[in-house]
């Protein structure tokens, strides 16, 4: 009752402030999407750890990857996992291998970092890749030589750790010097050049938030949800904000879906539809 209370008292503050936003043109014939997809729910229920079939089928259904391009995309990532496991076999320390699929993937897959570019698919086709996209790549070989993996966020910034016996490494997948980058003076030579962010090393618990895979995973939801905010997309972004919700059903996501829904909400008050934007948020 709380939530729905809220969403229906920031439905009158999203009218008045709809003309804030800068003005454009917008197609307020197209309807948001409200309901969240079939597998965000699914995958919001499923318990930990996922198995690696899950993780690929939802990296490439969050990319927006078109439903009859999911099998070939996904014969493909199967395919780096079948290459890196002939690669792994050759070693015997988890360490080394957890490091050799850092390697791996630079070598085999990625190109130049360009910060928008969260799609798995785009990774694939043109090696263009950033901090998300990059980690779930790595999480996806990690789990496919067995090894326990998950993900970091910073305030702007996200990459993976692993966990081997006892300890757990960082793996600062923007950057072939990534694995445990803190004892790395190459890493710390290139990372900032290449990426513009700082290393946020493990001593530093307030500015860290270990996420687990559907954590990871759902990063790409927020990626595109706030790149569809940034190009003003605001009625595409409520879809990804959504499924979002329902993967990790937490209030952080929580707070992320109510203001992609009052960035709707402003869309049909711009143009002059307040009934429509209150509608938009009470079915919300």
């Amino acid at each position: 009752m709380i939530r729905r209370n809220t969403l229906r008292a920031a439905a009158l503050a999203a009218v008045i402030g709809a003309f804030s936003l800068a003005a454009y043109a917008e197609d307020t014939t197209e309807i948001p999407r409200l309901k969240p997809t079939p597998f965000a729910v699914r995958l919001g229920g499923m318990p930990e750890p996922l198995s690696v079939d899950t993780i690929i089928k939802a990296s490439l259904l969050f990319s927006e990857v078109p439903e009859a391009k999911i099998p070939s995309y996904s014969q493909r990532l199967a395919d780096l996992a079948e290459d890196f496991q002939r690669e792994a076999a050759l070693k015997s320390d988890p360490v080394d291998i957890a490091e050799g699929a850092l390697l791996f993937m630079h070598e085999k897959v990625l190109r130049r970092y360009v910060e928008p570019q969260t799609r798995m698919d785009v990774q694939l086709d043109t090696g263009d890749y950033n901090c998300v996209s990059s980690a779930v790549l790595y999480l996806i070989l990690a789990k496919s030589q067995g090894l326990q993996a998950g993900g970091i966020r910073t305030q702007d910034h996200a990459f993976c750790y692993v966990k081997i016996g006892d300890r757990s490494y960082d793996v600062e997948t923007t950057n072939t010097f990534g694995f445990n980058p803190g004892e790395k003076k190459e890493f710390h030579d290139q990372f900032g050049n290449v990426t513009g962010y700082s290393y946020t090393p493990p001593g530093q618990y307030g500015s860290r938030t270990e996420t687990d895979e559907r954590g990871l995973l759902a990063l790409i939801l927020q990626n595109r949800t706030a790149l569809l905010g940034s190009r003003r997309d605001f009625f595409e972004a409520v879809g990804p904000s959504v499924d979002a919700f329902f993967v990790l059903r937490d209030e952080d996501s929580y707070v992320k879906m109510v203001s992609s829904l009052l960035n709707g909400a402003a869309i049909y008050a711009q143009s002059g539809r307040y009934e429509d934007a209150l509608l938009f948020l009470d079915d919300a």
